[in-house]
């Protein structure tokens, strides 16, 4: 008998209303040698986000507090037998009695914050987020193990943010309008199924298997496939949207319900595209599961690589044995929810931006930088995460040439003179003036450097000070 594990995923809320900070600072507070009593316990002397009666009860319990108390422990038993619930980033662990204290890693984190540099303790907590976060490993996951990008119209995690691959764009953040982000096809499927235009035997079924398949490939099928699929869920979804606005208009009740004539041949020849999209494929993954988000297909679709080695050592611990595979709930749903996949994603992804391990290589595209997480983490997170080597040209080869210079050039005050740093760097890195600027305007943004003319006292935010200038006060983040 094959031996499951059920992974059930709470709603996210690691990200949610903070920023990555508050985490380094909450464990600051806490005692590495003490025990805490319950989350009340851990709530009253290092979250201060409740305050409380003389009787003890709580007076008001801040979302901010509730959040950060879902957030802060490692993998657990979950409702369900053989199950494991996810969620927190292992900061601090439950003993058997009901009381928590600070975890190994939480130490590590809680050192890096005390004494180390910013760059330092953000790299552990992002280590912590890589190992345990599971919605953020998922999106990681396709970057650095199958090759795809993040791309964004709008700016970096807003809300329109897809992943790409060649040819094919898969969004997996959008809520309204979208072909394939929001919904996954059995959510209309089960539309046209409850409107008793389809049954059980028909292709249309299959739609969301391919779906399945292409994201277990990692977008990695044929791109005209790829595409036929993207566009029958879209044609899909048109159907039960116009569906959608007759059942609600003015024309039809409850009791009487009637479907206009032009809906039939609609559905027939989306069935026919889908039999013939079919008719390509060698294989086709069969899910046990058919989730009605696309960030639950996502995860479902290379569950047990996203859940990654950290995660399933705990679950393994918790269920006693290896299991052979893994099946995807919600902790109090049949399917974890995914509305939330924005707020739960955008500040850890921001962090990986603030270290370099994202860097947008292109206006709106970012793609994951192999080397750099080769300097800021272990090997087991790089193999795990960052199999595919793709060196991004972050700027640091620039900012550190740009820095040496100043420091060698700056006179006792710290003041340089702009034509001998723009002589020096162009002939340094064998570029021209005009890149030179570009660079140094793409570094300002960035906010890594800033300057301070000698005659105004005031610093440059939007760009660096007219090559004419004859010196600056720079300074470096």
């Amino acid at each position: 008998m094959t031996q499951s594990a059920i992974i059930e995923l709470s709603t996210d809320l690691l990200w949610n209303s903070t920023n990555p900070e508050r985490y380094a600072k909450l464990v600051r507070r806490a005692d590495p040698g003490r025990r805490y009593e319950s989350t009340d316990d851990l709530r009253k002397h290092i979250f201060g986000h409740y305050q409380y009666y003389e009787d003890g009860e709580t007076q008001e319990e801040t979302r901010l507090g509730w959040h950060l108390n879902r957030n802060m422990y490692n993998p657990e038993p979950g409702k369900r037998d053989q199950s494991v619930k996810l969620g927190g980033i292992n900061l601090f662990v439950k003993t058997e009695d009901g009381e928590y204290y600070l975890s190994e890693e939480g130490k590590e984190l809680r050192d890096a914050y005390v004494s180390g540099s910013e760059e330092d303790w953000k790299a552990k907590l992002a280590t912590l987020v890589l190992k345990y976060s599971v919605r953020i490993r998922c999106i990681v996951y396709y970057l650095g193990v199958h090759g795809c990008e993040i791309n964004s119209a709008m700016g970096r995690f807003r809300g329109d943010e897809s992943l790409r691959k060649g040819d094919t764009q898969y969004r997996y953040y959008s809520t309204g309008d979208s072909d394939n982000g929001a919904y996954t096809a059995v959510y209309y499927t089960a539309k046209l199924a409850e409107y008793g235009l389809i049954g059980p035997e028909y292709s249309l079924h299959q739609l969301y298997n391919l779906e399945y398949t292409m994201l277990a490939a990692g977008l990695g099928l044929d791109a005209n496939l790829q595409a036929e699929i993207i566009q029958a869920k879209q044609e899909l979804k048109q159907v039960v949207d116009e569906l959608g606005e007759v059942m609600q208009s003015d024309d039809n009740d409850e009791q009487s319900v009637t479907i206009p004539d032009r809906f039939p041949p609609l559905i027939a020849d989306l069935e026919t595209s889908v039999d013939e999209i079919l008719a390509k494929c060698d294989h086709l993954g069969q899910p046990e599961d058919q989730f009605e988000y696309v960030p639950n297909l996502m995860l479902d679709a290379n569950l047990q690589e996203i859940i990654g080695p950290s995660c399933m050592e705990r679950v393994e611990d918790i269920m006693g044995y290896h299991p052979k595979n893994c099946v995807l709930r919600g902790f109090t749903t049949d399917e974890p929810r995914g509305s939330k996949i924005i707020e739960v994603t955008r500040n850890g992804l921001r962090l990986l931006v603030d270290l370099d391990i994202l860097v947008e290589k292109e206006t709106g595209i970012l793609r994951h930088n192999t080397a750099r997480a080769k300097d800021l983490f272990d090997e087991a997170i790089v193999e795990d995460l960052f199999k595919i080597e793709h060196v991004v040209d972050d700027g640091r080869t620039f900012l550190d040439t740009f820095e040496n210079t100043c420091i060698e050039k700056a006179n006792d005050e710290g003041v340089v003179f702009w034509p001998d740093i723009v002589e020096e760097v162009t002939q340094e890195l064998g570029i021209s003036r005009n890149e030179m600027y570009r660079e140094i305007e793409s570094q300002v943004a960035r906010g890594q450097i800033s300057f301070v003319p000698e005659d105004m006292g005031q610093p440059y935010h939007d760009s660096p000070p007219d090559f004419e200038a004859s010196f600056v006060l720079v300074e470096f983040k």
